[in-house]
């Protein structure tokens, strides 16, 4: 776009300093380009919306952008989703056809939260109809939408869709995310259903303790610790995914360093609970004696496995992996004027 031309009424100073905006990247040859590409899909879409409102698009013409057959298959053209989710907002024809041909297309683009509640729970309805009863479809929609979408109004279609028993993973993952982001306490049996099933994804069983632990009062949630810390169905990664959701609201330090303890960590792994911890505790915002405790249980955990080999570390911790976690937690003792004290100092010396 060459904006001397689009804004010609501008005077210089007043173009120049619009374009420095975000909004804009240089492109070359004194034009300009969005940044992103959903900046031109919204107005692509706020265009084709005042062409058909004036009378100077017809129907067809608008669908004939938008909508195509392919192999006998009715679809909305890749290209063109985006801008058929946006005009979808004002335009309940678009609606109904991008509804009825790809319903997942409300939902991963354009702004689903400015559907009402009805139209959302029909776009929901019908994305679990189409999708419910198949494998994997490469339909996933991702969080950031899921939490545009989402409602507390939502719960009872999601409860009456869940009780349907789709098969589809993706589906599956919807309903379970609604639940945790739309914050559904009437769905809380649902989430409790998925945390305790062995056989659910790692993910959902996540994304399901999430939900417990966030409306659920502080104590509610004993008896899923418990489990948690005693039972072998609960794979290394999902405690690492519930461990920011769980501490410090349902368990003590002493009852989440015993979790970071059972949690398996591979010579292979990567982006694991040795990189994820360290960036975790700041967010935790412990108060000076919890950090305190929590870095006296860390460094008994991580001290009490030291062994002595004949190769080069001599002296070893089984838990060296969370050496980062206890050197901030040190760090953060040490950044106060108080003059650092014994068990701090040999914690420091453990951590490195």
């Amino acid at each position: 776009i060459d904006p001397s031309i689009i804004l010609s009424g501008w005077p210089e100073n007043e173009r120049a300093e619009l374009l420095q905006r975000p909004l804009f990247g240089f492109a070359s040859y004194g034009r300009v380009r969005f940044h992103h590409r959903s900046a031109s899909e919204f107005l692509a879409a706020q265009r084709l919306n005042r062409f058909s409102k004036d009378g100077h698009m017809t129907k067809s013409a608008l669908f004939g952008l938008l909508f195509g057959e392919c192999y006998s298959q009715q679809l909305v053209f890749p290209s063109m989703s985006a801008v058929a989710a946006w005009v979808a907002i004002d335009s309940d024809a678009v609606r109904g056809e991008v509804l009825r041909r790809e319903p997942e297309a409300l939902m991963d683009d354009g702004a689903p939260e400015s559907f009402p509640v009805s139209t959302r729970c029909r776009i929901l309805a019908e994305y679990v109809r189409r999708y419910g009863k198949d494998e994997w479809r490469g339909v996933r929609i991702p969080y950031p939408q899921v939490l545009r979408f989402a409602s507390p109004e939502l719960s009872p279609t999601v409860r009456d869709l869940w009780a349907k028993g789709s098969t589809s993973p993706e589906v599956r993952e919807l309903l379970i995310d609604l639940v945790q982001a739309g914050r559904m306490p009437d769905c809380l049996d649902i989430a409790s259903e998925v945390a305790n099933d062995p056989t659910a994804i790692q993910t959902d069983r996540v994304t399901a303790v999430t939900a417990l632990a966030e409306m659920t009062a502080a104590g509610g949630l004993d008896a899923l610790v418990t489990s948690i810390l005693t039972e072998a169905n609960w794979p290394s990664r999902v405690k690492e995914g519930v461990l920011d959701a769980l501490f410090p609201k349902h368990m003590t330090i002493d009852l989440v360093v015993e979790m970071i303890g059972q949690i398996e960590v591979t010579k292979h792994s990567v982006g694991g609970i040795e990189w994820t911890l360290p960036r975790l505790i700041p967010a935790m915002r412990l108060g000076s004696n919890q950090t305190r405790e929590f870095r006296v249980a860390l460094a008994r955990l991580m001290e009490g496995s030291i062994v002595c080999g004949d190769n080069w570390p001599h002296f070893a911790s089984r838990y060296s992996h969370l050496s980062s976690a206890l050197a901030t937690l040190c760090l953060a003792e040490l950044k106060s004027e108080a003059l650092p004290s014994h068990d701090l100092i040999a914690a420091a010396v453990v951590a490195t």
